[in-house]
């Protein structure tokens, strides 16, 4: 294995206190969001004097939860949770977006349907009761005219490939998930017939949140964060091959062991590097982080019109892009540089 740190590391680290952070992702942690996982192996969290601990909670909302309940400091969540939690008081704000708006609600290609409809009476698979693609699910059935409260039946398929056979047996009637877990099983063989949510081109798929009192009373750490979390990320563009084996370093029980390590990791790379896709927003300014106001705003006005909120929030009260500049305080083409972990 190889750990790099960085040679244009912040200056005056050696003055910057280490400090223990606990990370929240919404749901276990996949390949396809290598923000949380490439930093501890190649050291970048290291380098902004960051001890991480990372934890997979049990969908966004259970992740709101913790991170009020002041048990983790940052969470990775889909940014509907964070509209919810500020619409019921939360003072949580996002400092960063990670990638594109890409929940998807999707049935089996022999079951195709034409409209949402035609689901009610039927059975919706979705993460978990706490997980953030609820509210996804509950906006596409409102606009197809269904009551979501009745006219489906919600059932936990966990956050791994099994939700995918689960459909291909009928056990379930659709599906609801982001992007990068459909990459994951087409990969596997599994089809899909799929739903989007229109007007969501510009609108965030996940975000980090943190309590506001934490960017008012530490903003140097939620720079740090966010930096270490842009090199992760830029690292992953440019090295998606040691990306997949960094994923293997933290987390080797998902390192399958009935394929070839040949075949596993070219079918590995293939879905780091078309989920990756996600995560560069075609839109000029565009940076590591930046949160889009028009973005979040459009995800502000479905969840009103779909009766999830009751009152407009603005998409400036959910965002703060104060410290969008500094997390890209890198040269990119270092990062490109470095070799690729082994």
């Amino acid at each position: 294995s190889v750990r790099c740190v960085l040679e244009t590391a912040p200056a005056e680290t050696a003055e910057v206190p280490w400090e223990d952070v606990v990370f929240g992702f919404g749901g276990s942690i996949p390949l396809s969001h290598p923000g949380t996982y490439v930093g501890p192996v190649m050291g970048f969290w290291e380098d902004e004097h960051i001890n991480l601990e990372v934890q997979g909670n049990d969908g966004s909302t259970q992740a709101i939860q913790l991170l009020q309940a002041g048990q983790v400091d940052f969470a990775q969540v889909v940014p509907e949770s964070l509209i919810n939690a500020q619409n019921e008081g939360v003072e949580a704000v996002s400092p960063y977006t990670v990638n594109v708006f890409s929940s998807k609600l999707c049935t089996s290609p022999e079951n195709a349907i034409s409209d949402i409809a035609e689901l009610k009476g039927g059975k919706i698979g979705i993460p978990s009761p706490t997980s953030g693609l609820v509210y996804f699910v509950r906006a596409m059935l409102t606009n197809a005219g269904l009551d979501p409260e009745t006219d489906v039946e919600y059932v936990p398929t966990g956050y791994g490939p099994a939700a995918a056979e689960n459909l291909a047996n009928g056990d379930v009637d659709a599906v609801a998930y982001w992007h990068g877990w459909f990459i994951s099983t087409e990969e596997m063989g599994y089809e899909f017939d799929c739903h989007e949510l229109e007007g969501m081109e510009a609108a965030p798929g996940h975000v980090l949140v943190v309590m506001q009192e934490l960017v008012d009373s530490n903003p140097g750490l939620v720079e740090r964060i966010g930096r270490a979390y842009a090199n992760s990320i830029e690292y992953a563009l440019t090295h998606p091959e040691g990306t997949v084996r960094a994923y293997w370093e933290l987390y080797p029980e998902a390192k399958a062991t009935d394929v070839s390590e040949e075949d596993l990791l070219a079918s590995s790379t293939r879905q780091v590097t078309k989920a990756l896709g996600d995560f560069v927003f075609d839109y000029e300014g565009w940076q590591h982080g930046h949160n889009n106001p028009e973005g979040w705003a459009a995800l502000v006005k479905f969840m009103l019109d779909t009766g999830q909120i009751d009152s407009e929030i603005s998409a400036e009260n959910l965002i703060n892009n104060d410290f969008v500049d500094s997390y890209n305080d890198f040269d990119p083409a270092e990062i490109e540089g470095l070799p690729d972990f082994e």
